[in-house]
């Protein structure tokens, strides 16, 4: 394998991954990054989230396993994945279970930070008709990083 080409693939397939592109192309070009480099997180994030895509919630866990063992400490598959079930309006349930278990970590260098991780957790606890939870957790986004807009116009939106 030509050196830099997973990471070429990973990129490629992160492009690809959206419904509208190509995801089986972004599947299969992960699967090669994973099998080739299986330290990096980028690949695990993709397989990921094509099976959050296809509600294959099994392979998804799965998945999300196999990543958490061979990169240990590293959950930002779990984020990923997370952000893409609220931001599809998927599975809010899944997705604050994915966010508080990435929330026992320490993120790594580069990885979404606490204040993003409390941010979409109330983003995904409004999805579950929590409304005072997610107020809580928009407020704790705000107070750990004053500069981030999102957890601000959802607070606004949510207390009118």
């Amino acid at each position: 394998m030509v050196k830099g080409e997973p990471r070429a693939k990973l990129a490629l397939a992160g492009y690809l991954i959206q419904p509208w592109r190509n995801p089986d192309e972004a599947e299969k070009l992960a699967r090669e990054a994973v099998d080739a480099e299986p330290w990096r997180v980028g690949g695990w994030t993709v397989l990921a989230v094509r099976q959050a895509f296809r509600k294959q919630w099994s392979e998804m866990d799965a998945t999300l396993a196999k990543a958490e063992s061979a990169i240990p400490g590293n959950l930002s598959p779990h984020y990923q994945v997370a952000r893409v079930l609220i931001t599809e309006k998927l599975d809010g349930a899944r997705a604050e279970a994915l966010l508080r278990r990435y929330l026992k970590t320490q993120p790594e260098i580069g990885a979404p930070s606490y204040a993003g991780a409390h941010w979409r957790l109330g983003q995904a606890l409004e999805m579950q008709g929590k409304p005072g939870e997610a107020i809580a957790e928009f407020q704790t986004a705000s107070k750990l990083d004053p500069k981030l807009d999102g957890p601000k116009k959802d607070l606004k939106r949510l207390k009118g």
